[in-house]
């Protein structure tokens, strides 16, 4: 594990009482690299991550063997391990079960944290934990070419079947704070709008060529690309606010972890993903134009695309209501 004593936790969640015995918190350490570690970054690169480390003592420092910027990716990992871990032990630790069932602790001269601060608490460690691990992932993405296992993870490669294939490409569209968190939950939208949107417009095979460019730059495709990827971007997201729990503010959008209470708390209200979903297949429809009228463009110099097929786009007027079609 990246994290095998009270004292590895408490370097990087200081408030964690040093008497803390491990025993009580190594559930909560399995629970949370399985439930957000290791989807994120995959076990075959966790695993190789832990052979660096040597556990010396339960009740004391683990021994990490990490330099550079494996040393900077090992601590970000255990920094948002250790808020995770308090995530999902926190609700548990006032609460003991035995032969009688569970009962509540009661210690002298102790008293139950006070709801809101309790509130305000977790909300932070679960903010927190996702920055931490935003960060990891971030530098993952940048340093990719060091860490062969993470390259070689599918959670690295399978962005590579997509149009908009990493974080930073969809952070120029839509504003997710460059979280490559909110990138992998917005992957399966991604995908989602290329069948029900572009696919039927550009066709299958040329998508398909549009996704293999990198490998042979052609500069019309390239432009033809660089038209689609705003409105795929939108139509993803329109696609995903139902679905996802999200925070909208003034520094873009927060996806949320998969704590309930949090997710009840923090996400955004039913009228602020309703507008933003319209304003977000508003922008998608006036991209698509600009697509359509490309395609048009492209077809007229010869280049080898559908040009038999008959584009179509519905246009809408200042209300938003369908008005006629191009």
């Amino acid at each position: 594990m990246l994290l095998n004593s009270t004292p590895d936790l408490k370097l990087y969640y200081g408030t964690l009482s040093k008497n803390t015995t491990f025993a009580t918190l190594k559930p909560f350490v399995i629970l949370a690299t399985q439930k957000y570690l290791v989807p994120a970054i995959g076990s075959a690169f966790l695993n190789e991550l832990t052979t660096g480390i040597t556990v010396t003592a339960p009740d004391s420092l683990s021994v990490v063997a990490f330099e550079g910027v494996t040393a900077e990716l090992y601590a970000l990992l255990a920094a948002s391990l250790a808020y995770y871990t308090m995530l999902e032990a926190q609700p548990f630790l006032t609460q003991q079960t035995g032969n009688l069932g569970t009962q509540e602790a009661n210690v002298k001269d102790m008293m139950p944290v006070r709801q809101w601060v309790y509130n305000q608490a977790e909300n932070a460690t679960a903010e927190n934990a996702d920055r931490l691990l935003d960060a990891a992932l971030e530098l993952l993405e940048k340093d990719a070419e060091l860490f062969a296992f993470w390259k070689n993870s599918e959670q690295y490669t399978i962005s590579s079947s997509l149009l908009i294939s990493s974080t930073a490409e969809l952070n120029r569209y839509v504003n997710i704070q460059n979280s490559r968190r909110a990138y992998l939950a917005l992957r399966p939208y991604l995908e989602r709008a290329e069948i029900l949107y572009i696919a039927p417009e550009v066709g299958d095979e040329l998508l398909a060529e549009l996704k293999q460019l990198s490998a042979a730059p052609n500069p019309e495709l390239n432009t033809l690309a660089a038209k689609i990827k705003p409105a795929l971007a939108q139509f993803a997201l329109k696609e995903a606010l139902p679905d996802l729990p999200m925070v909208i503010s003034g520094t873009g959008i927060r996806i949320l972890n998969e704590n309930d209470g949090i997710r009840s708390r923090l996400a955004a209200s039913e009228s602020q993903i309703a507008n933003l979903a319209t304003k977000a297949e508003l922008l998608a429809n006036r991209y698509m134009a600009e697509v359509l009228r490309q395609l048009d463009l492209t077809n007229q110099t010869g280049e080898n695309l559908p040009a038999d097929k008959n584009q179509t786009w519905q246009a809408p007027d200042n209300t938003d209501s369908a008005s006629f079609w191009v």
